[in-house]
């Protein structure tokens, strides 16, 4: 009686066989009844002749529509290719065309009766007022108009101040009074910075005992270089110092001058790069110890800084 109370009750084995067996042929029966139903569907579609065909563009299909003449319409009014439909509408929207005249002709000038080559620029020479005015004038000729202008200075004018930057009687306000004499149409840019003129060979007035670059005293000195080569005829004065507040400070000292149409193009990146070399060379100018420009000049590796000294040039008016 203990034994059949704790024992598990099972089911004849024959039984169990016989269950599993209605269970498939029920799920045969609903495959089948699927099938049918799906054959049936496709009954009712109709086979359309249609469809064999090869695709007809003038038939419009999906976003397509038709136009006044019954041909394939996309329902849209803006058309960039309208700007591109021919090379005189091309031309006429071109936003960047290279010509002559889009060009500026970098000129280094010195103080002497004949021009002398640069040898780290094979090809360019340091011209004398007589050469310079004969390079303008051909230039001009193939449609040049616009020149940039370096001065290469004695080393007897040059000093720690670089009070020859702002003589009215200098090298490059004598240049630029003659090219403009000669050639009133030219438009002429000319250098703002005083490493041509330093003794120490910096963009800057150098602290002779800490070696440090001053910049305020710096931004006084170009401000008053500015006036000069402005009253000179220069069209555009293009500071390259790298002096933080320099383009704001010049353009407040032009306007109180009256040279309120003298242009500022504001070197507004300027790295402290060896590539320099060659232009230094032709100027002549030369750091002296062992220094060099990386506390006023950016990092070559930076580019985010670049970003925010051309926002901060923007800003200053340049």
């Amino acid at each position: 009686m203990n034994a059949q109370k704790g024992a598990v009750h099972q089911e004849p084995l024959r039984g169990r066989l016989e269950e599993d067996e209605e269970e498939e042929d029920e799920f045969e029966d609903d495959e089948f009844d699927d099938e049918d139903e799906g054959e049936d569907e496709g009954e009712d579609e109709e086979y359309d002749e249609d469809d064999d065909e090869d695709y007809d563009p003038m038939t419009p299909r999906g976003p397509l529509d038709n136009n006044n003449y019954g041909e394939v319409w996309l329902p849209i009014q803006a058309r960039p290719r309208r700007n591109r439909k021919n090379r005189a509408v091309r031309q006429l929207v071109q936003e960047n065309l290279v010509k002559p005249s889009s060009l500026i002709y970098p000129l280094f000038v010195h103080d002497e009766e004949t021009s002398v080559p640069i040898p780290s620029m094979p090809g360019q020479n340091r011209l004398s007022m007589e050469d310079l005015l004969k390079e303008v004038g051909e230039a001009r000729s193939y449609g040049i108009k616009a020149f940039m202008l370096f001065p290469k200075v004695d080393d007897e004018l040059k000093s720690v101040m670089a009070e020859e930057s702002y003589n009215p009687d200098g090298l490059l306000p004598r240049a630029i009074m003659a090219l403009k004499e000669a050639f009133p149409d030219v438009l002429l840019l000319a250098d703002v910075a005083l490493d041509p003129y330093s003794s120490m060979g910096h963009d800057g007035v150098v602290d002779e005992q800490s070696g440090k670059i001053l910049n305020d005293l710096t931004v006084h000195q170009l401000c008053k270089q500015a006036i000069t080569l402005a009253r000179a005829g220069a069209d555009m004065v293009c500071p390259s110092d790298m002096m933080d507040g320099r383009v704001s400070a010049i353009r407040e000292s032009l306007d109180m001058e009256g040279c309120t149409d003298t242009s500022i193009l504001a070197y507004s990146c300027k790295y402290a790069s060896s590539f320099y070399g060659p232009f230094r060379d032709a100027l002549d100018s030369h750091m002296v110890g062992g220094t060099d420009k990386k506390t006023y000049q950016m990092d070559p590796s930076n580019s985010r800084e670049a970003e925010r000294e051309a926002e901060a040039g923007r800003r200053d008016r340049a």
